[in-house]
């Protein structure tokens, strides 16, 4: 993915087993860091997980909705408004456990 973005030009942080505070800090540094000539902003978060949560590396909840997404909205993030602002969640919901084939 991060190859992906960067040949698409746009500049990649990459933020490894974040516990929930230091994730929360992380988006919001990356909310504020964020400016008028910003054209699109992406965000992806990869981990376990719920159907309206991700879960931190200290296994503390992270709501979508209210922790991630509400950053981002136009009242929060003034520089992005009325331009794209992806993101992308790749994670496990629920308790079953998946083994591969083959």
């Amino acid at each position: 993915l991060t190859a992906v973005l960067e040949h698409i030009n746009l500049q990649v942080t990459v933020k490894d087993d974040l516990a929930r505070d230091d994730a929360d800090k992380a988006l919001k540094d990356f909310r504020n860091q964020l400016n008028d000539s910003d054209e699109i902003s992406f965000v992806c978060i990869m981990s376990h997980g719920h159907k309206d949560y991700v879960l931190s590396s200290d296994n503390k909840q992270i709501y979508i909705e209210e922790d991630v997404l509400e950053k981002f909205s136009n009242t929060n993030c003034k520089a992005m408004v009325g331009k794209p602002k992806i993101f992308l969640f790749q994670g496990c919901r629920g308790n079953n456990v998946e083994t591969r084939r083959g």
